[in-house]
């Protein structure tokens, strides 16, 4: 046989093994690139009614759907935010999801959306308010803050703070030896009082503040410092607050022959519920009742006849609304708008020639304006 047969026939074995080895590299190749873009997963629970927890599915579905992620939906009962709270390493961290996502529509007042990471390390918190008859609202809301959490999460990002932070910017301290419960989720059925969610809780917030109220048609100011304090309730889902306050008001009439020296001490206690009550965020809404202890010192010219110092207690009647910005853990700004009610027809008048003549006709309806800051604990 001649030699150049035997190197024809080398030449074509190599040639076959080339193509062999490059159809494998073209089968291979898929799948490394199915793996490197690989689909995240995102569970999400929801608790709530379940013609509501269908509608928000939908939203969901239509938002987050964009991205390279799939949605696993469930439903339950109720979420218990201090388990969610408790962090639960995975134990294979490949295997977990993008992230684990709980939302509770429980409240009438808000939903509430719980995202941990992969890890279970840290944790976004957020309350979207609801308002009667514009769920659809609050769900495209929910599906935004879902899909942009998301996408900082499939860009490598960090969401939210340390669960042991949110913890205890929450008021909930987790227990030492919680019961594991599933995804998250209370499954307690013979105890509904226990697994009752939120847990009633309470903050004590004080303060200093300046408050400047329309005394007279006029336009005389009456303004002074005041001290408050408030007690921060959460009654079932509904945040409640028992709002106290004292404040010094000094005002002069200067007038002739008579004027008078006002020295006021008002007193309020005012029951209110929050519209919103954020992260950062507070608004409130309140009335209650009060009394204005004024000391009447009389002021005369030339000529007249004082009339002595006395104490004058008037009946008022307080509506307000407050919004608070929370600058740190403890420290928030306060702006408080509203009016006191005062139906004594109170007047400050003298005599002169048998005539009365007024010094100062206090409105019965007095715009108020003030501003503060308050500490708060725990």
């Amino acid at each position: 046989m001649p030699h150049w047969l035997g190197l024809r026939r080398t030449t074509a074995q190599l040639r076959a093994v080339v193509v062999l080895v490059w159809l494998m590299g073209a089968r291979v190749s898929p799948a490394q690139t199915a793996d490197a873009k690989r689909i995240e997963q995102i569970s999400v629970v929801i608790a709530g009614d379940p013609e509501a927890a269908r509608e928000l599915r939908s939203v969901l579905r239509d938002v987050v759907g964009e991205l390279h992620v799939t949605l696993e939906f469930s439903t339950v009962e109720r979420v218990d935010p201090r388990t969610v709270l408790t962090p639960k390493k995975p134990e294979n961290l490949e295997e977990a999801p993008l992230a684990r996502v709980w939302i509770d529509l429980g409240s009438e007042q808000n939903a509430t959306l719980y995202l941990v990471d992969r890890p279970w390390e840290r944790v976004l918190v957020r309350f979207i308010p609801r308002e009667p008859g514009k769920d659809q609202l609050t769900f495209e809301q929910l599906a935004q803050v879902l899909a942009a959490t998301a996408e900082e999460l499939l860009a490598g990002g960090r969401i939210g703070v340390q669960t042991e932070r949110a913890r205890r910017e929450l008021g909930m301290a987790a227990p030492p030896h919680a019961p594991r419960t599933k995804a998250g989720i209370s499954t307690s059925r013979k105890s509904p009082e226990k697994a009752r969610v939120p847990p009633q809780r309470y903050q004590v917030s004080v303060g200093l503040s300046y408050e400047a109220e329309l005394y007279s048609k006029s336009g005389t100011l009456a303004h002074g410092p005041a001290a408050f304090t408030w007690l921060e309730l959460q009654v079932g889902s509904i945040p409640l607050a028992l709002v106290a306050s004292v404040q010094y008001r000094p005002l002069s009439v200067d007038a002739d022959p008579v004027g008078a020296r006002l020295q006021t001490v008002a007193l309020r206690a005012a029951l209110g519920a929050f519209v919103l009550n954020a992260e950062r965020w507070k608004v409130l809404g309140a009335a209650g009742i009060g009394t204005d202890l004024t000391h009447i010192d009389p002021v005369v010219g030339r000529g007249a006849q004082p009339d002595r110092a006395r104490w004058q207690s008037t009946l008022v009647l307080r509506a307000f609304g407050l919004a608070g910005y929370k600058l740190d853990k403890m420290t928030a700004l306060l702006a408080v708008a509203g009016a006191d009610f005062d139906f004594s027809r109170l007047r400050y008048v003298y005599s002169e020639s048998g005539r009365t003549r007024s010094v100062l006709e206090p409105m019965p309806v007095r715009p108020l304006l003030a501003l503060g800051i308050s500490v708060s604990w725990p």
